[in-house]
């Protein structure tokens, strides 16, 4: 396989091939001016030791440098096949606290900063992956939702603060339970839920949510794994019936292999038969003109 990455550059190839001509017409000129004043023997003799062959090397190695620096420009690419990969990526929800006892300055500058701080890191360490954000504090409430547009994810980010929501607490199983639904079962990916939290925890089924959401991803799991072997399994029966499709036809190949050869055989006998039998009546004939010319011989000298 052959392909051109630039070939916007592919009109410079006309460089190379106008210094050749412009040398060839420079040459031809410098000849009919010399030939002017005087003869090539005169100018040999004038000028001894003036090489021939410098003006045409150097020409060589400039067009030689030219082609190259065109080929480098235009990049041809050279291969045996190309493939498409499918890359898939994973599912990233944060589920942020933005209680007002995340306002402590504990940690500088306060606890939500620092939380905004990494997640903007784990951002830019991201490529190809979809991200969302829940804010949560008395309630949950989707702040960003699925998307792989990042720079509106730091936006949306740096936008958080403790006033977005007016209840106050710490309701991490309305967090967990807001941010499952950012995940889309039929999207055979993988899924992470990132909760930043202080720890202060006022609802007691938090617990209890976030097993819910561990075993409907564990159920997920095991419904991609069934769904991944059956696949498998089709593969392989597509596999084995593909290998006995060409056997069988393999096999068929084989026998019809046979029978031409056998008719070539049984043809070939035919015909030997026939020269057999022509061979034989020619050798009759053969006999029966010469019984003849005895026969004849003797009634000839029964005349006599």
């Amino acid at each position: 396989m052959y392909q051109i990455e630039e070939i916007s550059w592919l009109w410079l190839g006309i460089i190379p091939i106008l210094v050749v001509i412009l040398f060839a017409i420079d040459r031809i000129w410098k000849s009919k001016i010399q030939n002017r004043f005087a003869s090539n023997e005169v100018i040999l003799k004038l000028s001894p030791h003036i090489s021939l062959f410098k003006p045409y090397l150097r020409i060589f190695m400039i067009v030689f440098s030219l082609s190259f620096l065109v080929l480098a420009m235009i990049n041809p690419q050279m291969g045996t096949k190309m493939e498409t990969f499918k890359r898939f990526g994973v599912d990233i929800v944060f589920a942020i606290d933005v209680s007002r006892s995340m306002l402590a300055e504990d940690v500088a500058p306060n606890r939500l900063e620092k939380s905004k701080q990494l997640v903007n890191q784990i951002i830019n360490t991201l490529s190809g992956d979809r991200i969302g954000i829940v804010a949560y504090a008395g309630k949950a409430f989707p702040q960003l939702p699925i998307t792989t547009d990042y720079s509106s994810g730091k936006m949306f980010l740096q936008n958080m603060n403790t006033d977005m929501i007016s209840s106050q607490g710490t309701a991490i199983d309305e967090a967990i339970q807001l941010a499952t639904t950012y995940f889309d079962d039929e999207n055979k990916i993988e899924r992470i839920l990132i909760i930043i939290s202080d720890g202060e925890d006022h609802n007691d089924i938090s617990l209890d949510m976030a097993k819910i959401a561990a075993e409907k991803a564990a159920a997920l799991a095991r419904k991609r794994a069934a769904e991944k072997a059956r696949l498998e399994r089709i593969r392989k029966e597509k596999e084995r019936l593909r290998k006995i499709a060409e056997a069988k036809a393999k096999a068929a190949r084989e026998a019809a292999r046979r029978r031409a050869e056998e008719l070539k055989r049984q043809e070939e006998l035919e015909r030997q038969r026939k020269l057999a039998e022509l061979e034989r009546k020619r050798k009759l004939a053969e006999q029966r003109i010469k019984r003849l010319a005895e026969i004849a011989s003797k009634q000839a000298l029964e005349k006599r």
